[in-house]
């Protein structure tokens, strides 16, 4: 009787490959290997009874206990309830249970999530979190230097760990090289700050930092601001002086020595 349309006579060699490959190849590599389409080869794998991954669905036992208690416990909690309570091959974490919630649309309320975390805070849940996540990521040595971008400021500036905590490289490298840092003194960079050597470092005391700071703020200030301060507020004025470059140093000249003027002046007072 000959075989109905598409079926396959699968040879003992080709059952007794599959058998010893299936864990070893994928579908795909295992019909390739055959010369069979991959649904064919998944089909019979699962007549007898080996599978890649097999679903493992909620009962409904477990679907009514998350019902009743999502409101009181943790995602977390919950997992860990669901592991002492239902075996599962590969098991339960905060993922499944958080999964499906979303799909049962059970969501908490802002006082539910409150009394949740207060209790987890109360059983000490967050007590060790800093320590499993240093053991999971790793810690850094001392010695190691990270560039961190601080305050408004795009310039990254280098930090390096010392005794388990983050210092600014440029003061640690300073008395490194030089001694104690005077009081009322920075240890600033002379240039780009990703340039670290005791060449790119000066010892510069607050008075001075603040003079040079202030003159450099003026330097940076935009062209629009300064044509905004010739031109008092004039849309039409400041578009035509924003292209007269001279005009614009002029004013930031301007601006520098009226603030040394005034510098000045403060340090005659303070003087008298």
């Amino acid at each position: 009787m000959p075989n109905p349309v598409n079926k396959i006579n699968w040879t003992p060699e080709q059952l007794k490959y599959m058998v010893e490959q299936h864990s070893k190849m994928t579908n795909s590599q295992l019909a390739d290997t055959i010369g069979l389409k991959v649904t064919s080869v998944r089909t019979k794998l699962y007549e007898m009874g080996f599978y890649k991954m097999r679903l493992e669905y909620w009962t409904d036992e477990q679907v009514e206990f998350l019902k009743a208690n999502y409101k009181t416990l943790g995602d977390t909690e919950l997992a860990e309830i669901f592991n002492q309570k239902w075996h599962k091959d590969k098991g339960w974490d905060k993922k499944h249970i958080e999964k499906k919630r979303r799909y049962l649309v059970l969501k908490r309320t802002i006082d539910e999530k409150k009394a949740i975390h207060q209790r987890n805070v109360d059983l000490g849940c967050f007590s060790m979190c800093a320590v499993k996540a240093w053991k999971q990521r790793g810690v850094s040595p001392d010695g190691t230097i990270r560039f961190w971008k601080l305050g408004d400021s795009d310039r990254p500036v280098p930090h390096i760990k010392v005794n388990g905590k983050y210092i600014h490289w440029n003061r640690w490298f300073w008395e490194q090289n030089n001694g104690s840092i005077p009081d009322g003194h920075f240890i600033v960079f002379v240039g780009d700050t990703s340039i670290l050597t005791i060449e790119n470092l000066r010892c510069i005391s607050v008075e001075d930092y603040k003079r040079e700071f202030n003159e450099r703020e003026v330097v940076n200030l935009s062209d629009g601001y300064v044509a905004s301060m010739i031109t008092f507020g004039n849309k039409e004025l400041r578009m035509q002086v924003i292209n007269m470059p001279d005009l614009i140093t002029a004013k930031r000249t301007q601006l520098l020595i009226n603030r040394k003027i005034k510098q000045h002046g403060t340090e005659q007072n303070r003087r008298s």
